[in-house]
């Protein structure tokens, strides 16, 4: 009976040591103390799914907060002594049940809400019905040593979770098939809440490089699944919580707000919520709500993006003195088997026509449309659609001769970046191309596009490593990123996205060799270890250039770092650490670092973490690892399957499997994970 479409209340009650803090989905209705025990009565639930029903006993420290009006109780729970770290995460949460309240006008039905750290979580939340369970990577801030990015993180899983209220827990998917409309929804309402309350960190920007780049980019494999997965069993649900789900949801989500239209989009939320709370729905459900308030056929055009997997290209076609457009399945490979090849989408169109011309709508329902415009100049107008655009060439050197003259917007910007980058990779447009378009955003000041450019030079930099060209690619990435330094060292700005923008920059440079920026990682650390104060925005990109540009291969970096790790009890310090040791180019240190990952000094978190950190950079060395020590590693995590699959996932990559001896490979799998 563990399903989600099988509600029923629940009434608890836990006896446990009198000193230790207890607390579940309800407050507290009576408690009666022994001498050694406590036994705590909660209050029934409303009907729920069994999935949800949750309780923590510990030892912890709280901090609480109501909505206005006294109406909903909030409290943060720490460890011992930490209560100040979560008052950072305690005002996100508060706001976030308030702005959902108005925003789908129905309240939060539970007279309080609780978020709990816990250590070792497998996932970074659990949204448990008024218990949050938050992993204490992502909920802990410290004023004085946590980056930028970790306030990011805290904010948005903290908007996450508590949108789970409403989406998954007030209303729940009928089966698993259906979890997009939890996930999904959770994900492109985290982006609504921050970008709310954190103006300063333009969150739809974040989101557009976090979310709908990297769904695009998992969603352009063949092996990948739709957003609805049919045919799915009770046993099998672990394994699709992953971007299709969350990331790819959010997107279309996003699609259909501005289809519809913003306060139709609204309106069709509230008639979901209204309409459905303590039950179960179906995808069908809420494309019904869309469909009857905006009177468009929203679930007539949504249904090949949820029931089918990957999205359209769309090509711009010249014919005559007019343009048109034709869609066809976007591949990873530039590659499309039979089925593909006959793939439709009715695509939501939002365009200009010209640089100074108004935002027109089109929706594509047949392969190709012969004449839309006589010119096109954004065929995705702010990256809200759910597919990427091609120009024709003539239109590319137009489109960059503008960027280069400064008169594209921020979001055109970055999407001409990653679909072009896209078709260079799968063999539509030519590298060469790709690289000499590139140079054009050596001035770029947007950290979000830098972000993405960045990791396009990560992934470059992984395809050619067994090229011997890494000095040439060392060479091009420090002529593309020394303009934007040079101006960054002398800016008079300091909002948060440039200091991220600064430590990118920073980290990139040194990575492909720079000598100055190298000399001052290894100054800051040897300050830092001599008790002085580092910037944590810095942190990391320092950590990493230690472990990875040790003079001679020394070890000396390296003991010092795992001196540093053993000693902090900064969770997030730890996590920075055991990412940045991975990166070390001597074979011997990655193997202390594998055998550390052993012993009783890391967490379940950091084991893993360790494990994966080698495997990025040494695969075979991390598998030979695993494969040796299988039978420990499954008694460590006491067969969780997140982790396990999460330490071996590297091992699926193609590029390690053809690499490493097929019959050694297929002998230690068959021996190690039989």
């Amino acid at each position: 009976f563990d399903e989600p479409s099988f509600k029923a209340t629940f009434s608890i009650t836990i006896i446990a040591p009198k000193d230790r803090t207890v607390v579940s989905n309800m407050p507290v209705s009576s408690s009666t103390v022994t001498e050694k025990e406590k036994k705590t009565v909660f209050q029934k639930t409303p009907k729920m799914s069994t999935y949800l029903v949750c309780f923590v006993v510990g030892d912890y420290d709280f901090v609480e907060k109501s909505t206005p009006g006294g109406g909903v109780k909030v409290r943060i729970y720490t460890r011992i002594g930490r209560k100040e770290e979560g008052l950072f995460a305690l005002n996100v949460a508060v706001k976030s049940v308030v702005y959902l309240q108005n925003y789908l006008g129905v309240n939060y039905t539970l007279p309080k809400l609780d978020i709990v750290g816990v250590r070792d979580h497998d996932a970074s939340a659990m949204e448990n019905w008024g218990l949050i369970l938050h992993k204490e990577s992502v909920l802990y801030i410290n004023e004085t040593t946590s980056p930028i990015t970790q306030q990011i993180s805290v904010a948005y899983i903290i908007a996450h979770e508590v949108t789970h209220q409403w989406f998954g827990n007030l209303v729940t998917m009928k089966w698993w098939t259906h979890i997009w409309l939890n996930e999904g929804f959770a994900e492109f309402m985290e982006c609504m809440i921050t970008n709310v309350f954190f103006e300063k960190w333009r969150f739809w920007r974040y989101c557009l490089e976090a979310d709908y780049e990297s769904a695009l980019q998992l969603d352009s494999f063949h092996s990948i699944h739709p957003i609805n997965i049919p045919k799915l069993n009770q046993s099998e649900n672990d394994i699709i919580f992953d971007g299709i789900i969350y990331k790819k949801g959010a997107s279309v989500i996003k699609m259909i707000k501005h289809f519809v239209g913003k306060e139709k989009f609204r309106k069709s939320l509230k008639r979901y919520i209204r309409k459905n709370q303590y039950a179960n729905t179906e995808t069908n459900d809420i494309l019904k709500s869309f469909d009857e308030v905006s009177g468009k056929r929203i679930t007539q055009m949504m249904s090949a993006w949820l029931n089918k997997k990957g999205y359209p290209v769309i090509k711009v076609e010249e014919n005559g003195e007019c343009l048109g457009i034709r869609q066809e399945k976007f591949s990873i490979d530039g590659m499309n088997n039979e089925e593909e090849r006959k793939m439709l989408w009715k695509v939501p169109i939002i365009y200009k026509a010209d640089i100074n011309g108004s935002t027109k709508t089109f929706v594509l329902r047949k392969r190709s449309e012969r004449c839309l415009s006589k010119t096109i100049f954004n065929l995705n107008i702010g990256s809200v659609g759910f597919y990427r655009t091609q120009y024709t060439d003539k239109q590319y050197e137009q489109l960059f001769n503008q960027l280069k003259a400064g008169k594209l917007k921020a979001e055109h910007r970055f999407h001409l970046h990653h679909d072009y980058f896209a078709f260079a990779m799968a063999g539509m447009k030519s590298p060469v191309e790709y690289l000499k378009y590139l140079k054009m955003y050596a001035e770029e000041e947007e950290y979000f596009i830098w972000k993405s450019i960045d990791s396009s030079i990560s992934n470059i930099k992984e395809l050619i490593s067994n090229a011997n060209c890494t000095e040439e690619i060392n060479k091009f990435v420090t002529q593309l990123y020394s303009k934007i330094n040079e101006k960054l060292k002398n800016t008079k700005k300091n909002d948060d996205f440039t200091k991220l923008l600064q430590v990118l920059i920073y980290s990139r440079l040194g990575k492909s060799g720079n000598k100055e920026i190298i000399d001052d990682s290894f100054k800051r650390f040897d300050d830092y270890y001599n008790k002085q104060i580092i910037d944590p925005n810095y942190r990391s990109a320092v950590f990493e250039m230690v472990a990875s540009k040790a003079p001679n291969n020394s070890n000396d970096y390296y003991h010092k770092l795992i001196q540093v790790f053993k000693k902090s009890d900064d969770i997030n310090e730890r996590k920075e650490i055991t990412k940045a040791l991975g990166s070390s180019e001597n074979d011997e240190q990655l193997k202390l670092t594998l055998e550390l990952s052993l012993t009783t000094e890391v967490t379940l978190s950091e084991c893993s973490l360790l494990i994966e950190s080698v495997a990025d950079s040494k695969p075979e060395l991390a598998f030979r690892f695993v494969a040796k020590n299988v039978n420990i590693l499954r008694y460590k995590f006491e067969e969780s399957l997140t982790k396990i699959i999460r330490v071996s996932n590297p091992f699926s990559d193609e590029r390690f499997t053809k690499g490493y001896g097929s019959g050694e490979l297929s002998s230690a799998t068959k021996t190690s994970f039989a």
